[in-house]
């Protein structure tokens, strides 16, 4: 469940990220750069888009192979607040479905 989350964060902000820059391309403030690496485990570039960078955020992924996705993204107005706010709003409609367990709610076994 929580690699399920992660991966719905990591597209969350690619998608959220993506859709303020083109607003701001639109406005023709070009403010916004976006460049997002993805490594295999064995650390091999699949893709690489380079700007001038301010701000990183950092997603993982396991699976059967470690996926380390680094978004870094140049400040605009209010763009940590819309992603924060779309980030609860996401985590609240995936909790009302009853599709999350939180760490509080798991019982530990014993083997």
């Amino acid at each position: 469940m929580v690699i399920l989350l992660m991966v719905l964060h990591q597209h969350l902000v690619v998608k959220i990220s993506r859709s303020v820059y083109e607003k701001q391309r639109q406005e023709k403030k070009l403010y916004q750069i976006i460049d997002i690496k993805t490594f295999q485990h064995n650390f091999k570039l699949q893709f690489i888009k380079t700007k001038y960078l301010k701000k990183v955020f950092i997603d993982y992924k396991y699976s059967s192979d470690i996926t380390i996705a680094y978004i870094l993204i140049l400040r605009s107005i209010n763009f940590e607040r819309r992603i924060q706010q779309s980030i609860r709003y996401q985590f609240e409609e995936i909790k009302q479905r009853g599709s999350i367990i939180l760490e509080n709610q798991i019982e530990f076994q014993k083997p």
